[in-house]
């Protein structure tokens, strides 16, 4: 009988964590430092599409749409953007990459219509999606 009090004893002190070696005392734990949580202050990226309309305005008003690169940065934000503007971005850049090649030939006025027609239909759905292009 007495073994069996002893063996009760053990494993009650077991499962209770009590008997036996302390485990020595580690640090206490800490709160984390207030900058390690996101803020909920924190300013949410912009749409995608958003710098791709103002783009395309910036570009159609200031008649910059055959500068090298202006393209090429619109189309880059409307990767990210809805289907409609990615679209309207792809057609974009085709229409570009268009009249960039026939600069110099015949076909050149032809070409650089579609790209402004291009940049106007894209200016029409980021108005269509409520995107800024100014």
């Amino acid at each position: 009988m007495i073994r069996s009090l002893v063996l009760a004893l053990a494993v009650t002190a077991a499962l209770s964590g009590c008997g036996g070696d302390p485990e020595p005392a580690g640090p206490a734990p800490t709160a984390a430092p207030a900058g390690a949580a996101p803020s909920a202050s924190a300013p949410k990226p912009a749409p995608g599409g958003v710098a791709a309309c103002r783009l395309v305005g910036e570009a159609v008003r200031a008649e910059t749409l055959l500068d090298d690169g202006v393209v090429d940065a619109i189309v880059a934000d409307t990767r990210r953007a809805s289907p409609f503007l990615r679209a309207a971005g792809t057609r974009l850049g085709a229409a570009y990459r268009n009249a960039a090649e026939a600069r110099g030939t015949p076909k050149e006025d032809a070409f650089v219509l579609s790209l402004k027609q291009s940049a106007g239909q894209m200016m029409q759905t980021c108005t269509t999606a409520n995107l800024p292009t100014s």
